[in-house]
């Protein structure tokens, strides 16, 4: 297998010549960096430095991937990360209340809106702390009007002295300039992160399938850590998700896409990495899943779904 290149600056990757992708059946146009994309993997690197005609023309087709995962896949390419799937208002469910739902008029941006918001945070502020100095031509004096800064002990009791030094220096250290919920990282974490559903009405079957397709993605193309990544964050949407009545659908659909576009059982008998994780959760939500008619019509249909839930619940059973 070839080896792909360690700790690539980012300034070889916008530096390099481009390469353009043609995505989905509509062909979509995308122009990226051709160092960013091969560091992917030891197939993208095949594609755009080996002796195939791709990497002559410097372009390649790809149909069986839409562009939104495709963008996805470039954004870990160039971030090592990608933004969290959004999910979608359903019309047809309510709050459990009865009532409208309070998050009807909210962009579905998990919280980001929040972040943005221009009212002061609540809690704890963080400036910075001033250093409490005073200085003249004649060294430290403490009778001199006070700067901005403040005003220092005099110099003539030298322990008090160095103790205020020493506490100074712990004042700078500690200083802040940033607050913690406005800072750039923050924001990339918030943006990154998995968030739980608060709403029935919130149609969680598009945040799934998007982390199940660039999983697909990744395994096809042998993307390794983004097959770990995409696995993480379904998983982690998955063990927060609320399991209401309205929402059964949503897990009987990303069960249907694991074994519609998963690999069947290998030879030894081990299962696809993505169907073991929904299969397990099926199995662990079975007495709620089980009266969905979505998910009867797919036990009906057998095939590799139906025998790998039999083979857990057996487990449980005998």
């Amino acid at each position: 297998m070839t080896e792909l290149p360690k700790n690539i600056a980012f300034e070889e990757f916008i530096q390099s010549d481009l390469f353009t992708f043609y995505i989905g059946e509509e062909k979509k146009q995308f122009i990226v960096h051709s160092k960013a994309v091969a560091a992917t993997s030891p197939y993208f690197d095949r594609l755009v430095n080996g002796g195939l005609s791709e990497a002559q023309s410097r372009t390649a087709e790809i149909e069986d991937v839409d562009p939104e995962t495709f963008i996805r896949f470039m954004e870990y390419a160039y971030r090592r990360n990608y933004t969290t799937p959004l999910w979608t208002r359903d019309p047809t469910a309510t709050a459990e209340n009865g009532q409208k739902d309070s998050s009807a008029c909210m962009t579905p941006s998990h919280g980001l809106e929040l972040m943005m918001s221009d009212e002061e945070p609540v809690g704890p502020t963080f400036q910075a702390m001033p250093i409490t100095t005073n200085w003249d031509s004649g060294g430290w004096n403490s009778n001199a009007a006070p700067s901005a800064f403040g005003t220092i002990p005099s110099t003539r009791n030298l322990k008090k002295h160095n103790n205020n030094q020493m506490g100074s220096r712990v004042a700078f250290n500690q200083r802040q300039y940033m607050h913690p919920t406005h800072n750039a990282s923050s924001l990339l974490h918030m943006q990154f992160d998995t968030h739980p559903n608060t709403s029935p009405t919130q149609n969680f079957a598009p945040v799934f399938l998007a982390h199940a397709r660039l999983y697909t993605l990744a395994d096809m193309h042998m993307v390794k850590p983004l097959k770990d990544l995409a696995l993480y964050k379904l998983h982690r949407t998955l063990v927060g998700f609320e399991l209401y009545p309205e929402r059964l659908g949503d897990v009987v659909e990303i069960a249907r896409y694991a074994y519609e576009h998963g690999e069947d059982r290998s030879e030894d008998g081990k299962i696809d990495a993505l169907r073991d994780m929904v299969v397990n959760y099926v199995a662990c939500e079975v007495k709620v899943l089980g009266k969905h008619t979505e998910f009867r019509n797919l036990m009906d249909g057998g095939g590799e779904f139906a025998g790998d839930f039999w083979d857990i619940v057996s487990q449980e059973l005998f």
